[in-house]
């Protein structure tokens, strides 16, 4: 009598080995198949999170470094800045460390909230300047790749306002709260400028309609969903509501108004 194929038995290494059905030896082979597979994976995986691990942590000492030379060079040159030199040494260090060290996430970090708020501060002076040489704004209407650099950083600038406002409370006691809300302040003061060629102090009126294109761009950027600009602004007015309920605000009443009035006004 003959017997099925699936149920002969196959013998291994010989006579002195245990005899195993043809499915059984074949799910074996399978299952270590399976299993070197999964090990190779498994260390391929690994190799990349050590790799994106030493990335992360290589560019976060370049971001300190490149941060601590920056507010050396600021201090030397705060007397004399053009809109130019502003642009290059210090809005692309200031972009480049601010992104890689990610300041909305670490929000007691004093540091960085410091130099953000020099940053801003001088940008808000550039922009109040009469002197067309100094005015950062004055640059969306200069020569083509001046104007391609200034709407580049305007929005990186945006983007990086409003992620600060989301993470503005009230509510908070200590230091680093504080000094959030003084910075978000500042900054619904400058998106307020960018965003608004009637406040570039360096303008007249002949070259006051060509402002309003690089302008009309940026607020365009910030209607689109790649500003996060509503979502931003709806995480503050839900904490904003929470805070009145709860507690009594730390903040002074002008700069809760300000931040409050110029989000709405942005929203709108």
């Amino acid at each position: 009598m003959s017997v099925p194929p699936h149920q002969r038995q196959v013998s291994l290494r010989g006579a002195s080995a245990r005899e195993i059905t043809r499915d059984a030896l074949l799910e074996k082979v399978s299952h270590e198949r399976e299993l070197r597979s999964y090990l190779r994976r498994a260390a391929a995986a690994a190799l990349f999170i050590q790799r994106v691990w030493r990335r992360y942590s290589e560019l976060k000492k370049v971001s300190v470094q490149l941060r601590e030379e920056w507010e050396e060079l600021i201090d030397r040159h705060k007397s004399s800045m053009t809109a130019k030199w502003i642009s290059d040494k210090v809005l692309r260090p200031f972009l480049f460390f601010i992104t890689r060290l990610s300041w909305f996430y670490q929000k007691d970090d004093l540091k960085l909230a410091n130099s953000a708020s020099c940053c801003f501060t001088i940008l808000l002076s550039s922009i109040n300047s009469s002197d067309p040489e100094k005015n950062f704004c004055l640059l969306s209407i200069g020569a083509q790749e001046e104007r391609s650099t200034w709407q580049y950083q305007a929005k990186k600038l945006i983007t990086l306002c409003f992620a600060i406002l989301a993470e503005c409370n009230f509510s908070k006691l200590g230091g680093a709260t504080e000094k959030t809300i003084q910075l978000t302040a500042l900054t619904m003061r400058l998106s307020i400028s960018l965003t608004d060629s009637k406040t570039w102090k360096a303008l007249n009126s002949e070259n006051l309609r060509e402002a309003d294109v690089p302008v009309r761009k940026l607020i365009a950027f910030l209607a689109s969903g790649r500003s996060s600009t509503y979502s931003c602004i709806r995480r503050y007015m839900t904490k904003l509501n929470t805070n009145k309920q709860t507690e009594k605000p730390i903040a002074p009443t002008d700069d809760s108004l300000l931040i409050t009035a110029s989000a709405v006004t942005l929203a709108l």
